[in-house]
């Protein structure tokens, strides 16, 4: 696999090796049955119990920003996120429409400045 070879299981599958994780578990379960053997005196020691047996896995690479390339961001997401501006003439309306731009203008949305029922 490798060197580039294509290795296809019974229904054409590709085939793909374990993963680190899935080779931790299999080494966990051996060590478990061999830890029962060990305590029912059929082996002296457990073999998968031991420095050797852990698998080191290499961090991946990981990316990072740059100060000015956060400051972008950040610019970016303020223009995104900022609040709507109502014309004053829609602000001074009475109708439904006039309700929610008055709520949205400040910030608060129309379901928090309710005054409560009851």
């Amino acid at each position: 696999m490798a060197a580039g070879a294509d290795i296809r299981d019974d229904r054409n599958q590709r085939r793909r090796p374990l993963g680190p994780s899935s080779i931790h578990q299999l080494i966990k379960l051996l060590a478990m049955i061999l830890d029962e053997a060990v305590e029912d005196e059929i082996i002296d020691r457990n073999p998968a119990r031991g420095k050797r047996m852990r698998i080191r896995v290499p961090k991946p690479a990981r990316s990072f920003l740059e100060l000015d390339e956060l400051a972008a961001l950040l610019d970016a997401a303020t223009t995104q996120d900022a609040l709507p501006t109502f014309p004053a003439l829609v602000l001074a309306e009475h109708g439904t429409q006039a309700q929610v731009a008055r709520q949205t203008a400040p910030g608060t949305a129309p379901a928090t400045s309710r005054p409560p029922s009851g």
